[in-house]
This record gives C-alpha cells, structure tokens and sequence, in this order.
C-alpha cells in the first residue's frame, strides 16, 4: 500500500463515508448472524478504530486485541482490554493472546496476502466454532486505480470468497454486500482507469467534502442491509464460522 494512503487512513478512519459505512456493515453483519464477541482478534487492525463497533455489541469491556506490522497511531490506546501486537500475524503465537478468540476480523486484509495461508492463520487464533469477520473488495469488472495504490492482489466474486473460506475450514453463516449505491460509479471510473498503472495514493476514501452527504447514504443501506440482500456493491462483508 502506498504511504500516501496510508496517511490518509490514519487521518480519516473515524470521520470518512467510507470507515463509518463498512463499520456500520460490519455491526449489521455481526447483529444478524447474533454474534455477541467477547475475546476479538483483529488481524491488519491499523490504528485500532474498529474496537469502536463493538460497543453497542458487546459492550465496551471486550478483549480487544490488534495484530499489525506497519507502526500507526494507535487509537485503542485508552481502552482498558485492548492491546497491540506489532508483527506479522503469521508469526503470532496462540500462546501470545493468552486464550483463543471467539471472533477474529480480517477487514481488507485478505485481497493483499495468500488467501490459503492468511485463512488457516486466522483459523488457527480462533476458538472451537469462532467466528471469522471479514470484508474484501468485489468483482474484477471494478478493479482500478485503488487497486493498484492499495497493492491489491485479486477481487472477489461471492462464488470466489466462499470457495476460499471452504477450501480452508469455515462455513459461511452471513454475506451480504456493501456500498451498493457507489457500484454504478465505480464501474464507469474503473472503466476509464484500467490502463493506468498508478497513482498517488491521493483521495483514495473520496473527497471529505461530501462526508456530510454520503454518510447518513451509507448508514441506511447498512441499516437495511439487515434485512436485504443488497444485489451488488464494491465490497462484501462476510461471517463464517470455524468448522
């Protein structure tokens, strides 16, 4: 990923649409498939800011644990029960998180490793019957500039993700897509960018300007997403479970 976007991220994970819609997905997903967490592992954490969905889920004691390499502002750090492990997570021993977790995340995490490798790595820091949380970007016809800036290795069809999570012991249990409404946009923008082979890294989550549009957008269809399959979406957002 290039450093740019990874600014970026640091500076708007808690303010942008894009954060505050695929967090308000993944507290839909994790409501209908009824999980209530009370160990989490998050693997690829960033500044930790995720430790915010669950509180309105399992309450704001949860052992909340981050795995990443790359040094970032750690924005956990307030949090009684919440910890980082700064290394690879192929190199995280279970023996490191004390007990199992009972919930693990991989939110865009899965489209930059070996999926085989990066899934038996999760299943193996999962309790008996845990669950998996994971988001991955959808569809090839979408892949573009972000992509490339992002050092992504693959998109992922439904068919292509559940394949991946079966081949490695994890049955799905919820998925669902998300940001149904900018599929339409990205598709033509992908279009026009296929044959660039870079960027800057610049804009990577949209312009701030219309976060005070495009968030309550994405707050809704995350809302909805509950109850409807929404019909496609530049990402999808998946629980499986430990088989």
């Amino acid at each position: 990923m290039l450093p740019q976007v990874f600014e970026e991220m640091a500076s708007r994970d808690s303010s942008s649409w894009y954060y505050t819609g695929k967090r308000a997905a993944l507290v839909a997903s994790l409501k209908k498939a009824r999980i209530i967490p009370s160990k989490v592992v998050d693997i690829g954490c960033g500044t930790g800011a995720n430790i915010e969905i669950f509180d309105g889920i399992s309450g704001p004691d949860v052992s909340y644990i981050g795995i990443e390499p790359r040094p970032m502002i750690w924005k956990a750090a307030g949090r009684r029960n919440a910890r980082l492990i700064m290394k690879d997570f192929n190199d995280v021993a279970s023996a490191e998180l004390g007990s199992s977790a009972d919930l693990v995340m991989m939110i865009d995490v899965l489209e930059h490793i070996d999926e085989n490798s990066g899934l038996r790595a999760a299943r193996r820091l999962l309790a008996d019957n845990g669950s998996l949380l994971i988001t991955v970007p959808a569809y090839d016809c979408l892949w573009g500039k972000s992509d490339i800036d992002s050092r992504h290795l693959r998109r992922y069809s439904p068919h292509r993700l559940n394949q991946a999570l079966e081949r490695n012991g994890f049955k799905i249990i919820y998925l669902n897509h998300y940001f149904a409404f900018a599929f339409l946009p990205l598709l033509i923008l992908s279009f026009f960018q296929r044959r660039r082979r870079s960027g800057d890294g610049r804009g990577y989550f949209g312009p701030s300007g219309f976060d005070w549009l495009l968030v309550p957008v994405v707050k809704a269809e995350a809302f909805l997403s509950r109850w409807l399959k929404l019909p496609c979406g530049t990402g999808l957002v998946c629980v499986a479970r430990k088989v």
